[in-house]
């Protein structure tokens, strides 16, 4: 609602994804696995606990289960154990 997405239009729903996840590298300044964590886990409960949710399978596997497929997607960013020549 607050990045005005159409949840019936997948490309409004995309956009508005897109959008949200910007705001989250900027808020959790261009880090990107807290950005993803705070996408699955929600903001607050990843500021609270510094980083993925203690105990939550879900949200402690969803950044890097992301960024590791999107490596199939041409990502070359940093992703431990995947790609170590590349520094963080």
């Amino acid at each position: 609602k607050e990045f005005g997405v159409d949840v019936t239009d997948p490309k409004s729903s995309i956009d508005g994804a897109a959008r949200y996840l910007r705001y989250l590298l900027d808020y959790f300044n261009q880090d990107l696995p807290l950005a993803l964590y705070a996408y699955n886990g929600g903001m607050g409960n990843i500021e609270r606990y510094g980083g993925p949710i203690p105990g939550n399978e879900e949200n402690e596997g969803y950044a890097p289960a992301v960024l590791e497929r999107a490596t199939r997607y041409g990502y070359q960013g940093y992703v431990p154990g995947l790609n170590p020549a590349i520094k963080q």
